[in-house]
């Protein structure tokens, strides 16, 4: 047979196809395409022709028709037989997947790989009335593993469909011989029944006489009134209905509800029947127009009926998944079933299992339904749903979400309209989103029987596939049962009593405000209020911090304490008279407002304690004039605690250095201003101890928590240092000193930035001030130590379990830097950032504080290892905390923890993004503020291990983000593949900016119009210019440079995913755009979806020009040809530096710094897809054969004989000067 024209020459491979000939041809593409049972999503481009002229193939729809299975080859007629396993399959794409040249796209989907054999079938083009233009007659051979196309003229089939019904005939044929062969069969059986038949017809003659003696019974009975079988039983039977009628409205097995008070709510009427609670497993009967308590419900076993009411009550209130089999973990996509002509099936991919939605035929409203039992019959009473799922679409889709009730007919409450409309949205094609969504039932559909949710296409056309994972619908219970911010003391002044009970409180209006009030005239200790409350310790098993808050006033200045102890079940106070913990000691003024607000840790002696008691009293022994409180809040809070900082000076003025002295006579400091940050600056002229100390006012809330020390250092000479802690009494007697570091040696002329945690000695709890000293024990003079970003603040410990482990122990173990992680994450996705507590330990660096995470990333939806984004914030969890993690970083809030679950080496993006940042610093018109980023745009970062509340989550690396581009003008960056990113055409309209083709980045938050038009002038000037006006005017719109060294990096790095998408453009004054790389993932083949990698191009020798990375874009196209010398020549410059052993060296010490056996728990935990693909090996092949091509597209070598005309003319020059 002769070869299919397969084209490659660099470009991706297709096949020509010429409709006027029909010769046998076949090719082996194994090589091109692996294809197996069970593949799905192939794209096979064609290129059609007739009679050797490449036909227009804009606007027709390509299609698939075929049989699926074993084929016979018929030995008389040649033709291709089915078997009786082939099944028939179609497909039909849009005009869509037609391109220039007269190629069309057909994507082989799963349904055509459903078994081995051959598919045999026409591929071809199709009008918008459904008439076949062209077409021809294609064999796949699926061997499993091996996939070959044939245009078959020997297995040429006129009609498909003619063997279709020859396969029915024959198929219809053979039962009627087999049911021959049956009725043949069962002639004697049909003798034995005639037989049986006569013997019956004796026995009904022999009944005749019976009949006759059975009428004057009748009779008898008539005349004497006697009661017959049948009318007793038809009475009994009107009674039982009756009762059976009343019964079956009455709940005779106990129905099983949440709590008495959801009883009460549900039914403040009653209801007939008995119900049993959840909570406490008591009966209850409406009696007496009240519901009464039956007591413990004590049966051996509970009822059929009350289980599984019990058990779908205990499922809703676990927050069990409403919709069964939500990640199709059974290859089975029920209860999921189809909306319309919608085809279901699943399918694995990365790791997951996915449900696939596609539509044989256009239509509108086709998808996915579920049907859901409606949760709140089984609750009685009504909360939110919560929904969430991944989803991606292989076109451009615009679907509805809807939640419709159904009553016990199953009849569509609210008609054919009915329903709730959960959200509309639209997809992106191949990109993967996660759906999240708080949804409230209306009030016409909490009464229905059950719930059918539904996802399906607005548009009137064919699903080509939509494909959905991790559907999760559960209820979401109201705020309060939360544990936490629930106000313990919302009634305080209803409950309010005083210390004493001889004494009575009142209450009182007064400023808008309601106030309990209290005055003692007796002259005792502990006169004031105090304030009981059940404590919620007990039931948490979780000591989570107290927020106490309050205002009160007092009649004449006193001071007063804030006490807080516990009451066990006999009702005595833990830890006798003297038990208990002081909040805060204050002096109110006399009628002066005071407002009190602490957050504190319960002392684990309470953790029992029945009640907790908190008192606000005198703690002298005096008359109490009078009191007043009000604004009474307690609540426990997650684990942060208010950072305040303890130095009484940590913002320093010019003007003053308050509570900052020297610490010997010859040492002297002073404050000064440089790059806009105020710095102190310590000298000494040689003496022992010489330094600076700060003053502390003493509190002893601060040996509550772990106190963190943060500064910066510069010292002009190397020095030895020592952190010391000093305590002082009221009278300035030293009570004690707290070494914290010693033998810190500073380098000369460099700046560190330093961190560190610990706890103050609480031996020295009750000491009126502190003095944090920073010395040299050594008698050395102190040139110029310069210090600045001095702060002293609480920090919050990591939460209490036993399985919390200690930093320096964790970056032992995995010789990494540590990143810990604490706080609710419930719900997180990419919208709903939460609140955390985080640490962080690189050898002698520790940072801590507050912040938020949230996920990162496009594929964070998909993939089960999460990206994150981290910002660190103030203790209000709104103001920025900018703080320096490398030294060689500027101060930000804002980091991204990169997953790279796809990369098998875990370092491909930051390893490329710091060969981009190299080749990019070598500009001299690089521009300023590009400059003074930390890598000149590029990300940058380093691996960690990274902890989420105390469980291991794998290798990430700590990176800073992109860059805000906020003092552009304009910034965009390229989100889809489209005409408009490519530069190949705007569309109708213009760009939009909003992600479909272009990203705003700046303005970040909506697109303005002036930007749309300065792009919509970009993309139509590369559209119109023809070689002569690119060359000219090109300097007008782009900055030329940066454009050659962009096409330069992405070919030496091989970027696939680069020119369309990921492209970064900025401008400064609207007119001329800059050009910058990000998300590198897809280098050296690298594939984004991970578990397989591509090939490297060929080189093309016919278009030497040509760009391998970037012939999709008429920008770069136009660039390389016109500009090629100029590009050889950049490119020359950096492959001086850049080469193929610097780049594996890069790759070889960040892989080295991760190590073998952080690699293996990182597989261990993830199963990471390209663990086997993407090693060092694959990695070295792909480096090597990327500077080849790039190489052969660029290197250019002077020769010998242009070397010496160059060095005449320079000789030439030098005698003329």
């Amino acid at each position: 047979m002769d070869t299919i024209n397969l084209v490659n020459n660099g470009k991706p491979y297709f096949f020509r196809l010429d409709i006027a000939k029909e010769s046998g041809q076949i090719a082996r593409f194994t090589d091109w395409i692996k294809s197996r049972v069970s593949d799905n999503g192939k794209k096979v481009p064609i290129q059609w022709y007739d009679q050797g002229t490449v036909m227009n193939v804009h606007g027709f729809y390509p299609f698939i028709e075929g049989g699926v299975g074993k084929w016979i080859k018929d030995d008389d007629t040649g033709e291709l037989v089915p078997s009786t396993d082939v099944v028939y399959r179609t497909w039909q794409g849009t005009p869509a997947d037609t391109s220039d040249n007269g190629i069309a796209y057909y994507t082989l989907e799963d349904q055509f790989f459903i078994k081995q054999g051959e598919f045999v079938g026409t591929f071809g083009l199709r009008d918008d009335n459904g008439n076949n233009l062209t077409s021809v007659n294609l064999v796949f051979s699926i061997l499993g593993n091996d996939l070959r196309l044939t245009q078959a003229k020997d297995y040429y089939i006129k009609d498909l469909e003619n063997l279709k019904r020859k396969f029915e005939n024959d198929g219809n044929q053979a039962v009627k011989d087999f049911n021959t062969k049956i009725e043949a069969g069962t002639e004697i059986d049909r003798q034995a029944l005639d037989a049986l038949r006569a013997s019956i017809q004796a026995n009904r003659d022999g009944q005749a006489s019976i009949t006759e003696q059975q009428a004057a019974i009748t009779s008898q009975i008539k005349t004497q009134n006697i009661i017959t079988k049948p009318e007793y039983d038809n009475d009994i039977k009107t009674i039982s209905n009756a009762i059976n009628n009343r019964l079956s409205q009455m709940k005779t097995a106990p129905v099983g509800v949440k709590s008495l008070a959801d009883l009460t709510n549900t039914y403040p009427n009653g209801a007939d029947g008995t119900f049993v609670t959840a909570d406490t497993q008591h009966l209850y009967v409406w009696l007496d127009n009240q519901w009464t308590d039956l007591g413990t419900y004590q049966a051996a076993t509970l009822d059929k009926d009350v289980q599984e009411t019990l058990g779908a009550l205990k499922a809703v209130t676990l927050k069990d998944n409403l919709i069964k089999n939500g990640g199709f973990g059974y290859d089975n996509p029920a209860p999921a079933y189809s909306a319309g002509t919608a085809v279901l099936g699943t399918f694995k991919f990365l790791g997951r299992n996915w449900l696939t939605v596609s539509t044989p035929n256009p239509a509108a409203y086709q998808g996915v339904r579920w049907k859901i039992d409606n949760p709140f019959n089984t609750l009685g009473s009504t909360y939110p749903l919560h929904l969430e799922f991944n989803i991606a679409t292989q076109d451009r889709m615009n679907l509805i979400l809807n939640l419709v009730g159904y009553d016990s007919s199953d009849n569509r409450i609210g008609g054919d309209s009915g329903g709730l409309c959960v959200d509309t949205f639209s997809t992106q094609s191949w990109r993967f989103y996660h759906k999240n969504y708080k949804i409230r039932i209306p009030d016409s559909m909490i009464g229905a029987n059950y719930f059918v949710l539904e996802i399906l296409q607005i548009e009137t056309k064919t699903i080509s596939q939509i494909r959905l994972t991790g559907i999760q619908m559960n209820v979401i219970f109201d705020t309060n049962d939360n544990k936490l911010n629930n106000n313990l003391l919302a009634n305080a002044i209803d409950i309010g009593v005083s210390t004493h009970s001889d004494t009575q409180s009142g209450k009182l209006r007064f400023a808008d405000k309601d106030w309990i009030q209290i005055s003692d005239p007796n002259i005792r200790g502990f006169n004031g209020l105090s304030f009981a409350f059940n404590n919620p310790y007990k039931d948490y098993q979780i000591l989570y911090p107290l927020h106490f808050e309050t205002t009160l006033m007092s009649a004449e200045t006193a001071q007063y304490n804030i006490v807080l102890y516990g009451i066990d079940a006999n009702g005595t106070r833990i830890g006798g008279d003297s038990g208990g913990t002081i909040i805060k000691s204050l002096i109110a003024q006399s009628w002066l407002s005071t407002k009190v607000s602490e957050n504190f840790f319960i002392d684990s002696s309470l953790l029992n304690a029945t009640q907790l008691v908190i008192q606000i009293v005198q703690p002298t022994t005096k008359a109490l004039s009078t009191l007043r409180v009000s604004d009474i809040v307690a609540k426990p809070i997650s684990y942060h605690l208010s950072t305040k900082d303890i130095l009484d000076n940590s913002n320093i003025e010019l003007n003053g250095l308050q509570n900052i002295t020297s610490n010997t006579n010859d040492s002297t400091i002073s404050a000064y201003k440089y790059l806009n940050e105020t710095w102190i600056k310590i000298v000494s002229q040689g003496s022992a101890w010489a330094g600076v100390q700060f003053n502390i006012t003493g509190h002893t809330q601060y040996f509550d928590t772990p106190v963190k020390l943060s500064l910066d250092c510069l010292s002009e000479e190397a020095l030895n240092l020592q952190l010391d802690l000093a305590y002082y009494d009221v009278n300035g007697k030293q009570l004690g000193l707290q070494a914290i570091k010693q033998g810190w040696q500073l380098p000369a002329s460099k700046l560190v930035s330093y961190n560190i945690s610990f706890n103050l000695d609480p031996q020295y709890r009750n000491a009126d001030r502190y003095v944090l000293q920073i010395c040299t024990p050594d008698n050395k003079a102190i040139k110029n130590l310069n210090l600045k970003n001095v702060s002293l603040i609480n920090v919050a410990p990591a939460k209490r379990t036993e399985s919390t482990w200690d930093l320096d122990v964790l970056e032992k173990m995995y010789g990494l830097p540590v990143v810990k992680i604490n706080g609710d994450l419930s719900n997180m996705n990419h919208d709903n950032a939460k609140k955390i507590v985080y640490e962080y330990k690189n050898r002698d660096s520790f940072l801590s504080g507050y912040g938020t995470l949230k996920w990162q990333g496009d594929s964070s939806a998909l993939f089960d290892k999460k990206g994150y984004r981290l910002k660190t914030l103030q203790a209000d969890y709104k103001s920025k905390d900018k703080i320096r993690v490398l030294p060689s970083w500027d101060k930000h809030s804002k980091f991204n923890l990169k997953a790279y679950y796809t990369d098998g080496l875990l370092a491909r993006d930051p390893i490329a993004a710091n060969i981009g940042a190299r080749i990019w610093s070598e500009r001299n018109d690089l521009p300023t503020d590009l400059v003074n980023e930390d890598n000149f745009g590029f990300i940058d970062g380093f691996p960690i291990t990274l902890i989420i509340n105390d469980t291991y989550e794998g290798v990430y690396w700590f990176n800073l983000p992109r860059p805000d581009f906020d003092y552009t003008k304009y910034a965009i960056i390229g989100s889809e593949y489209t005409s408009a990113t490519n530069f190949e055409k705007l569309p109708e309209g213009g760009v939009k900016l909003d992600g479909s083709d272009f990203e705003s980045l700046n303005p970040e938050d909506k697109p303005s119009d002036g930007e749309k038009k300065a792009v919509n002038d970009l993309i139509d000037w590369v559209v119109k210019a023809n070689d002569a006006t690119f060359k000219a005017d090109l300097e007008k719109h782009f900055n030329k440079n940066s454009l050659i060294d962009y096409l330069v990096f992405t070919n030496i790095v091989g970027d696939r995913d680069a020119y369309g998408k990921n492209q970064i453009l900025m401008t400064w004054d609207g007119k001329v755009w800059y050009y910058q790389a990000y998300d590198l993932d897809c280098i050296y083949n690298a594939n984004w979806m991970g578990g397989k990698t591509f090939d490297t191009p060929s080189y093309n020798p016919s278009n030497p020009t040509n760009p391998t990375f970037g012939d999709n874009s008429r920008l770069f196209r136009l660039l390389s040809k016109i500009f090629y010398d100029e590009i050889c020549e950049r490119y020359t410059q950096v492959r001086q530096w850049c080469t193929p052993g610097y780049v594996l060296n890069l790759f070889k010490n960040a892989t080295e710094k991760i190590g073998i056996a952080n690699y293996q728990r990182e597989w261990a935990k993830w199963n990471d897809p390209s663990r086997d693909t993407e090693d060092f090996k694959q990695l070295k092949r792909a480096v090597y054969d990327h500077f080849k091509l790039a190489d052969q597209t660029y290197l250019k070598k002077p020769s010998t004989k242009a070397q010496a005309e160059q060095l005449k003319a320079q000789i030439e020059t030098l005698k003329k000067g």
